[in-house]
């Protein structure tokens, strides 16, 4: 038995959209980016006496990495919206890319409020 006009169009596959896995590139680049940032960004203020100060070198080089990777996030999230609006694609990469964004933002925001308790 074939099977019905209704049934293979659910078989059929969607295809993933660009900006779905481009934003799930930034996304997870981005991650590993902070990843990489932090233990650095640690070891900086351990060396520098006033690290969090922003007129000095350390100060100026954290926080600048944080703003970038933020920025990143914030582009990544942007593109997965677009994904998402585009209808007949899959949702899977940006979703993905929402759930590591996520990730990164509350993981930077957990750093910066454990590093700024210490102060």
């Amino acid at each position: 038995m074939h099977p019905s006009a209704t049934q293979q169009q659910r078989i059929t596959r969607r295809e993933h959209s660009g900006f779905g896995i481009a934003a799930f590139v930034i996304a997870l680049v981005t991650m590993l980016s902070a990843m990489v940032a932090t233990p650095l960004a640690l070891v900086l203020q351990a060396l520098s006496p006033r690290p969090l100060d922003p007129t000095t070198d350390a100060g100026k080089l954290i926080f600048g990495a944080i703003a970038v990777l933020v920025a990143f996030d914030l582009v990544a999230t942007g593109l997965a919206v677009a994904a998402l609006r585009q209808d007949g694609r899959s949702r899977v990469f940006p979703m993905i890319a929402f759930v590591i964004v996520g990730l990164t933002v509350v993981a930077i925001g957990i750093v910066v409020f454990l590093v700024s308790l210490a102060y």
